[in-house]
């Protein structure tokens, strides 16, 4: 599998985009604060008109370009519904930040991620996660990560890859650390790292 569809896209959504605190507001946040052209990137949220002061989508099949990467912010419940209608706008890239699946150990959530990676495989997308941090891709300038960070520039030249978005946080701190990319990876359920 290509990990540069996933991580190097030229357009984005944020599914779930909001301006409070969580995910959807977190990425908004990151995106907004430390990316230089915003001109593909849209924000979905099915009742609200802006985020941010910046226009918001019902649904991303309202979004008037293509996709290369969906963001996926919202519950568990409704991740699926937001796979299927990513790809039928023609995206073949998501990043599922929810929780709940098989890190439980219970095995109604197991079933879930089962479910998740069969979805995964009958529509051919590459999904970071589930229960992940998301990416940052310095390199290009891609912001797709759910925790806001205090402003600093961070590029340079290692590439960090972990499970746990804290981790990423905590590197991220570190004023000696820059970065090429900053991944988060969650369970790997779909695409592994």
């Amino acid at each position: 599998m290509v990990l540069e569809t996933l991580l190097k896209p030229k357009s984005l959504a944020v599914i779930g985009a909001s301006d409070r605190d969580g995910f959807g507001g977190d990425v908004c946040r990151n995106i907004l604060n430390f990316m230089s052209d915003l001109t593909r990137v849209y924000f979905v949220h099915p009742t609200r008109e802006e985020v941010f002061g910046r226009k918001c989508y019902p649904n991303i099949a309202a979004v008037p370009d293509n996709v290369d990467l969906a963001i996926i912010c919202t519950s568990k419940k409704i991740v699926p519904t937001n796979l299927r209608e990513a790809h039928a706008k023609g995206c073949r890239n998501a990043v599922v930040l929810a929780s709940g699946y098989r890190e439980t150990q219970k095995d109604e959530d197991r079933r879930a991620e089962e479910e998740l990676v069969a979805l995964a495989r009958e529509l051919d997308m590459h999904v970071m996660g589930p229960n992940c941090g998301g990416f940052v891709n310095y390199v290009d300038d891609v912001q797709a990560f759910a925790f806001v960070v205090g402003e600093r520039d961070r590029k340079g030249n290692i590439g960090l890859l972990s499970q746990s978005g804290q981790v990423c946080v905590s590197l991220m701190e570190s004023q000696s650390m820059c970065f090429s990319y900053l991944i988060s990876a969650g369970n790997c359920a779909v695409t592994s790292m």
